[in-house]
């Protein structure tokens, strides 16, 4: 990450406010062809990252984003659960209000979160309401040092680490919040829908470099 951080392409990501598909595309299919890792680093700190760019206060950008871009924060993106992965609509993470303005702390569990457990900063999807569906979600940003938090990692086949998450009574403040009540699964699907076409670019180049080795473990019998 500090590699593309020096090469100035997390800079692309967060340097404005906006960062169009086409060009996610572009630098996922040529960062692939030459390194799958970095690909996968970038397009990490992308997903983690860019909800506090689009839905996050002018504070919390300023503590969070430099350190991402510079490759010295980790981001994640906190969404998925044992319960619910592809329908973030179906979220049981519950957010119960502290009593003070804004205030919550969070319960539940997250699982197969990329860069877990050991991001510095993760995007978290809860219920604030009993609205069933996508009414209800609130999304937050919860750095991994936060009381209450813990987790542990995965034992698979991956270029990088993918753990559970274990809130409890993990506590949130309203500065945490991107955007406002119930706008999680807006800031979800405006994240999902400029990085999910990208991921068609990547794998792209990973099927030619795969096949290319092949070819080549092939040749040298």
């Amino acid at each position: 990450m500090r590699a593309l951080a020096e090469h100035d392409l997390l800079a692309r990501l967060f340097d404005r406010d906006s960062v169009s598909a086409i060009e996610l595309c572009l630098i996922r299919e040529a960062l692939a062809r030459g390194c799958t890792e970095a690909e996968t680093a970038f397009a990490l700190q992308g997903l983690g990252a860019y909800p506090i760019v689009q839905a996050g206060s002018g504070a919390l950008r300023a503590h969070w984003i430099p350190r991402v871009s510079a490759g010295t924060a980790v981001a994640a993106f906190a969404l998925t659960e044992p319960d619910a992965g592809s329908d973030p609509a179906a979220l049981k993470l519950r957010a119960e209000p502290t009593g003070e303005p804004g205030g919550y702390r969070l319960s539940g569990e997250k699982l197969w979160i990329s860069n877990a457990p050991d991001a510095d900063i993760y995007t978290v999807f809860a219920r604030t309401s009993s609205e069933e569906g996508a009414r209800g979600l609130t999304a937050f940003a919860v750095p991994g040092d936060s009381d209450g938090l813990s987790g542990s990692p995965r034992e698979m086949l991956s270029p990088h680490a993918i753990g559970s998450l274990v809130f409890d009574d993990v506590p949130v403040s309203a500065e945490q919040m991107l955007g406002g009540p119930g706008d999680g699964f807006r800031v979800a699907m405006r994240t999902l829908d400029l990085f999910r076409p990208s991921v068609g670019a990547s794998e792209i180049q990973r099927e030619i470099v795969a096949r290319a080795m092949f070819r080549a473990a092939e040749s040298s019998r």
